[in-house]
């Protein structure tokens, strides 16, 4: 039977279970070569394709490797070579081979051609792109080898092979539900490499309404408009995809798994793996319960034999090797083991638990202890259903056990979701608990795994739910759970607003996000503390610390929620934090187009700002106030954007001036003086790329974009909208990657490219339904409707509905290349010789791989596909008659590319 979790190939890393843990490394190492010596196989994943790799016997012993993979129906099959032939760039290829082997790829002999050939000229041949364009949620990796489940796992493969569409594992908590889950989906994965599989927990949740966002998300789907059912807006994604969603611990948003019948509807190839403590009760369930491990017989009726094939047993011996590899199953220990499986239930996480304590106490001394600790708490809870009277009973005992300072921190641990990074516990469990953590894992009690933040890993804590839950009512017990709450919301808070970004994300604004991604979790437990205790202020300061990560990382719903009930929440007296969740409130109206509500919250932020002396943010608010409420009150937009300019330059703030000077230079472009409009967008460009902020720099850039399309000049609208465009997608600007790309559009038309003009309106619809914006509106809105008309007029109707259907189905990173691939070139390249045939993309792809970057880094560099730029190396290698990377890398070393800076290429 296959491992639970499969050792995975992914960019340059490979990630494998081992011992309960996950573990990684760089494919090409030496450590990477060990481990395929006794390996016997992996899944490789990538935008070229993936395979499953099998090791296999020749006659004489020698090992080789075969790569396989599921197409059309049938298993296709290559050799991959012997284990120190396997590179990088094997894999790849390997990818691609099996990918272009579809009978579609081999009749067609390229990829498709480009409908907006016309613009973009006819794209290389590539492979068949298989898998999604967006980022799935991936299963979690395995914990520990799945012991005594044949007849369930069997039973899954069955039902679901038989046509179940939702099939939820029902049991009580520590039964091994998820674990089971997480064995029986990357068995289905593997079997067939073409299935999509998705991963949502849904542990952190409190609130049903909240599972429909999840679900998007773990398909890759951050924000999604919800005027549109989100069965209808995955249905169209998925559409003639085999897809797998497992949807773990469902019990405490039950109502919200109710998202789950309308997308079985609307995706037949969908199916569902549920893990609950009850039956989600829709209408297409197949429940499988899953029952305790069977126990073994008492007395003298099993031999030692009989006995270790018991899975309960096994299961208890395995965990037990984990703290001592010298445990053998014995004549001697056999019946006190087998005792011990009994009392417990058979419960795996109870099984472990105890195990976890034989490190030291032997399995006799256990049963003794436990016995008698069962009895007295079984008395306490005689109306608790007799199996979770046990698993309580043994989270209780293990806690019992803890000196009195493992007590505290396990208990104070729990106020923590998602788990935590040593900074964080220490902060809020106070100095030097490292040691207590250390203690505390190897109980079993909480899970540790390595976490990367940025450059540099950390060790991450988490406790199992089941004992998380545990722990709070031990923390209420002791009264100390107002304490340490506080302590959590303060730290998270200080966190959050310490390195917040002022005004449009500052230099770096993606470090930022992304750590607060690693503790969303976190801080929704914050608000929600804030909330039920009643603090206000606590309350109204996380929400305006957070709503600007919460809105760029697509977590809408969420942060609107929070700012409203931040605002009724918390006093009216002015404050800066509550100028900042009115700002943030207006900025989600005016997304939704509800723009008269918009400036009225923006109005109402100016005045507390004005009340409180916070001068950077009253600039930004008169800005927005002035841009966004001109139509309706001329005069008085105008007086904001002064205040605004007057301000900031009686500041002197360089970021300040460049601020003011976009928003006037908005004001004058709606006006119509494009001349003065440019002249103050330049400004803001100057001055906000002196600073630096790359993203004030790309709104600047964006309506310089408009206002050249609105004189005609469409070559300069391109060069500087693609800029635009560039930085935003870069710095993952939601919506401003939405108006980007309408000005791209815009400037294609002005350009007179009409068919690339359709294909980016499309791709702008795409992010529009995607991320739930509202209607444009001003002088974009203008803009946008005339180069429609005028597209539509030159192409005729089907030319023009091809371009944009082409658009609006183009995956997300493919629209970014279509649109910052086509820019133009000299018309005499430095680097040009008469020995160089290569294009202009394909010697600046040379030059990166000359400079050592992978495959994935020149993507990302140069805004394409991973996937582009292996097909670049591949025309490379064709034109230039060579055989891999390094030979590219000595062409180009030769001809003085390497001259060439890798930053600007």
């Amino acid at each position: 039977m296959p491992r639970p979790s499969v050792p995975l190939v992914h960019g340059t890393t490979l990630t494998y279970a081992d011992g309960g843990r996950e573990h990684t490394l760089e494919v090409g190492s030496s450590a990477w070569y060990a481990w395929l010596e006794p390996a016997s196989g992996f899944t490789y994943v990538s935008e070229a394709g993936t395979f499953t790799a099998h090791a296999e016997l020749r006659e004489r012993g020698s090992r080789y490797w075969r790569a396989s993979r599921w197409l059309d129906g049938r298993r296709r099959r290559i050799y991959l070579g012997k284990g120190e032939g396997l590179t990088l760039e094997r894999l790849a290829e390997a990818a691609a081979e099996l990918a272009a082997s579809t009978p579609a790829a081999a009749a067609a002999g390229q990829a498709p051609t480009d409908s907006g050939g016309a613009v973009l000229g006819t794209r290389a041949a590539a492979p068949t792109l298989q898998e999604p364009a967006w980022a799935l949620t991936t299963l979690p990796a395995g914990v520990g080898e799945l012991l005594g489940r044949q007849r369930e796992l069997a039973l899954a493969h069955e039902l679901l092979a038989g046509g179940a569409r939702l099939l939820t594992l029902t049991g009580p908590g520590g039964v091994g539900k998820t674990r089971l889950a997480l064995a029986l989906a990357a068995e289905l994965s593997e079997a067939d490499p073409d299935r999509l599989v998705a991963f949502a927990d849904l542990t952190p949740l409190r609130e049903a309404a909240l599972v429909p966002a999840a679900i998007a998300r773990a398909f890759g789907l951050a924000v999604w408009d919800t005027r549109v059912p989100l069965a209808e807006t995955l249905g169209a994604r998925l559409s003639g995809q085999r897809a797998l969603l497992v949807l773990d611990n469902c019990e405490q948003v039950l109502d919200g798994t109710r998202a789950v019948g309308p997308l079985l509807d609307a995706v037949p190839e969908l199916a569902v793996l549920a893990t609950s403590r009850e039956p989600l009760r829709l209408r297409m369930e197949q429940e499988l319960p899953v029952p305790p491990l069977a126990l073994p017989r008492l007395g003298d009726a099993e031999t030692l034999v009989h006995l270790a094939r018991n899975p309960a047993v096994q299961l208890f011996v395995d965990r037990v090797q984990k703290v001592d590899p010298s445990f053998q199953l014995t004549e001697g220990n056999a019946p006190a083991v087998a005792e011990l499986c009994v009392h417990l239930d058979g419960l795996p996480l109870a099984l472990e638990l105890a195990a976890a304590r034989t490190k030291l106490l032997p399995p006799a001394t256990l049963l003794g202890r436990l016995g008698r600790r069962f009895d007295l708490l079984q008395q306490r809870a005689l109306d608790a259903p007799a199996r979770h009277q046990t698993l309580r009973a043994t989270i209780a005992w293990s806690y019992e056990l803890l000196s009195a300072e493992e007590q505290r921190v396990f208990r104070s641990l729990s106020v923590f979701a998602g788990g935590c990074s040593l900074q964080a516990a220490e902060a809020v469990l106070g100095d030097n608990v490292l040691e207590v953590l250390g203690a505390l894992v190897d109980k079993s009690l909480i899970h540790s795994h390595v976490q990367r933040t940025g450059a540099e890993d950390e060790p991450r804590f988490q406790l199992l739910e089941t004992v998380r839950a545990f722990a709070q009512e031990q923390l209420a017990a002791a009264g100390e759970r107002a304490a340490v709450q506080d302590r959590h919301a303060t730290y998270f808070l200080v966190e959050t607003e310490r390195e917040k970004p002022l005004l449009f994300g500052g230099a770096h604004p993606r470090r930022w996000y992304d750590r607060l991604e690693h503790e969303h979790d976190n801080l929704r437990a914050a608000l929600h503390w804030a909330a039920e205790s009643g603090r206000g202020e606590l309350e109204l300061r996380l929400a305006a610390a957070s709503w600007e990560f919460r809105w760029t990382r697509g977590h809408i719903d969420e942060a609107r929620c929070a700012l409203e009930q931040a605002l009724a929440h918390a006093d009216s007296k002015a404050s800066r934090e509550r100028g900042l969740c009115l700002q943030g409130s207006g900025i989600f109206l005016l997304a939704e187009g509800r723009v008269e509500m918009a400036v009225a919250r923006f109005r109402n932020s100016a005045d507390v700002f004005r009340a409180t002396g916070d001068r950077a943010d009253l600039v930004f608010t008169l800005g927005l106030l002035g841009v966004n409420g001109y139509e309706r009150d001329p005069s008085g937009a105008i007086a904001c954007v002064t205040e605004a300019l007057d301000e900031a330059h009686a500041s002197g703030d360089e970021l300040l001036i460049a601020h003011a000077s976009y928003t006037a230079g908005q004001l004058e472009a709606i006006r119509g003086d494009t001349t003065a409009a440019r002249r103050l967008l330049q400004r803001a460009v100057e001055f906000s790329q002196r600073i630096p902020n790359p993203v004030l720099t790309a709104h600047a850039l964006h309506q310089l974009t408009l206002s050249w399309c609105r004189d005609r000049a469409g070559r300069d609208a391109l060069e500087v909208g693609r800029q635009s465009l560039r930085l935003m997608y870069q710095h993952g600007d939601t919506i401003g990657l939405f108006w980007a790309s309408v000005g791209v559009g815009c400037a294609f038309g002005a350009a007179g490219e009409h068919r690339g003009a359709a294909r980016m309106f499309g791709v702008a619809e795409r992010l529009h339904r995607d991320n739930g914006l509202g209607s444009l509106t001003g002088l974009r809105k203008n803009l946008y409707e005339q180069s429609i008309a005028t597209a539509r007029e030159r192409l005729g109707d089907a030319v023009f509905e091809a371009a944009w259907t082409a658009g609006l189905n183009l995956p997300h990173n493919e629209a970014m290349s279509f649109a910052l691939q086509a820019e133009s070139t000299p018309s005499v390249d430095p680097t040009a010789r008469s020995d160089n045939p290569l294009s202009p993309r394909e010697r600046e792809v040379a030059t990166l791989i000359c400079h050592g970057l992978t495959s994935a880094e020149i993507a990302e560099r140069l805004v394409i596909t991973a996937r582009t730029a292996d097909t670049h190396a591949d025309n490379i290698r064709s034109k230039l008659g060579l055989r891999s990377r390094t030979e590219i890398a000595s062409w180009a070393t030769a001809r003085g590319l390497t001259s060439a800076d890798p930053q600007r290429a």
